[in-house]
């Protein structure tokens, strides 16, 4: 009998399913406080402080404690909840389907957006006085189409000049004062073409750029968690960064300062990525 009680719980034990981890029902996706408030996000009874793209889960209580305040979250089906004015709690409810890939990359975002040590990023650790940091030493990828290439760079003395080399011919654009441009990219069937920028000095930034017919999509399990035009764009752009050791980050740079920076949390993620850091 003892033999039989065994061997019935541990067939009872062995088929009872492991709790999975909790899925996000939503995001944080714009924080307006007033400066004395003490707006937080209440989980199992601890209040946390928001933070953009912070992941909110069932039971998460948004709670506004000055009604000057705003907290925008953005939850399932790209729908968006604004808590403030005459709404000062919010209860949070269900998931959005999601993966360990995209926790990853929303984690990897949530931390350089909170001034955090990145723990999914690298950034490009090489020196020099002029750089254009977003760039890669080899092909940097852009999607055909893009007639308007916005360039950032750091370091250098102005005025600049900015280069464009294509088939052996040579356009100049100088007296560029601002460490940022927006190339006119010529009509036609490019393949590729290089980039120099160069310095009052004499140092140069050298970058090769190719063309692609199609922009790499974003991966369903990651369009699955990143409902509403903001955080798609986050995560596209973010994603972008990790394709051949960073040869598509140009173009992640282009998506977010053309399509999608008007928001906090995209403006900063384009400040990160124009300085050189990349996802890992």
């Amino acid at each position: 009998m003892n033999v039989i009680l065994v061997f019935f719980f541990t067939i009872v034990l062995a088929t009872v399913p492991v709790a999975a981890e909790p899925k996000p029902a939503g995001y944080v996706v714009r924080l307006a406080l007033a400066p004395a408030d003490t707006t937080a996000i209440v989980r199992d009874g601890r209040e946390l402080a928001p933070k953009l793209l912070m992941p909110l889960y069932n039971g998460d209580v948004v709670l506004v404690r000055d009604p000057e305040s705003r907290v925008e979250i953005e939850v399932g089906e790209g729908g968006r909840i604004e808590i403030g004015g005459t709404r000062l709690r919010y209860v949070v409810t269900g998931e959005i389907a999601t993966s360990d890939d995209a926790g990853a990359i929303f984690s990897a975002i949530a931390q350089i957006l909170d001034g955090e040590k990145p723990g999914r990023m690298v950034a490009n650790r090489e020196k020099g006085n002029l750089k254009l940091a977003m760039a890669v030493p080899g092909p940097n990828f852009l999607v055909k189409g893009e007639r308007e290439l916005w360039l950032a760079w750091a370091g250098g003395k102005g005025p600049f000049k900015v280069i464009l080399e294509i088939d052996g011919r040579t356009k100049v654009f100088t007296l560029i004062r601002d460490r940022e441009f927006t190339l006119h990219i010529p009509d036609g069937d490019l393949k590729r073409f290089e980039i120099v920028i160069k310095d009052s000095g004499g140092k140069l930034s050298r970058s090769t750029i190719r063309f692609r017919d199609v922009l790499p999509a974003l991966p369903s399990a990651l369009a699955r968690a990143a409902p509403g035009e903001t955080t798609a764009t986050l995560a596209h752009a973010a994603y972008l960064t990790t394709l051949h050791e960073g040869d598509w980050t140009m173009e992640a740079a282009q998506m977010l300062h053309h399509r999608g920076a008007s928001d906090d949390a995209s403006a900063e993620l384009l400040d990160r990525i124009v300085r050189g850091w990349k996802f890992d």
